[in-house]
């Protein structure tokens, strides 16, 4: 069984590789795990074996879990469409933690609504009308919740941000790599940039962040 999990590990990476146009020296570099281990590792004639601390690191390294690496589920690479359940799983998280703000927006959408007595032979019927959501935003401002301060926290919380501003540093960079995200998917969407160097470019990016 070490044997195909091995092997499933080693198969799981090479396609990884060869989707998202990474080479050994991009893992190197990724991981820290030495050329020689890797080389050996990923050899399968060499017997040698990855570190279960090496798969966590090769599994970080491409966003995917552990059991995906050694096929023990069927999960999809993170570049693969999210099912509903995982969308609002990972809203719930965000929006728990904090990091995520909302706010509800009206937009004019175009709309083809079911009709009960159809005139003219067809089920629904267009319509342009509002629609209302709740949008989802990243604040670059801390805007805390001072529900039951005393007047002392109060001005100690004015005299923090009087003497340091309230900026939020973890939104201000979410935005920054959003903005340069879509705009360099709007690139690619229009067959203007190859996928592979909108990969690296973004993966480039997001090297960059804070972790």
């Amino acid at each position: 069984m070490a044997n195909d999990y091995h092997d499933i590990l080693i198969e799981h990476i090479e396609a990884l590789m060869r989707e998202r146009n990474i080479s050994q020296a991009d893992i190197i570099r990724g991981t820290g795990i030495p050329q020689p281990q890797m080389s050996k590792a990923l050899n399968r004639t060499k017997g040698n074996r990855f570190t279960f601390e090496q798969t966590i690191a090769i599994a970080d390294f491409f966003d995917v879990s552990i059991d995906y690496l050694v096929g023990r589920k069927l999960d999809q690479p993170s570049s693969e469409k999210l099912s509903n359940k995982e969308i609002c799983k990972i809203l719930m998280q965000l929006i728990e933690s904090g990091v995520i703000d909302y706010i509800d927006q009206t937009i004019e959408e175009d709309k083809y609504l079911a009709v009960n007595y159809p005139t003219n032979g067809y089920p629904y019927e267009y319509k342009k009308e509002n629609s209302t959501y709740r949008m989802f935003y990243f604040s670059e401002f801390i805007t805390p919740d001072i529900t039951g301060l005393c007047e002392e926290q109060l001005d100690e919380l004015n005299w923090d941000f009087s003497t340091g501003g309230n900026d939020n540093k973890k939104s201000s960079e979410i935005n920054a790599f959003l903005n340069y995200f879509f705009k360099l998917y709007d690139v690619y969407k229009r067959n203007d940039l190859p996928r592979e160097i909108f990969d690296q470019a973004i993966s480039d990016r997001l090297d960059k962040l804070v972790k």
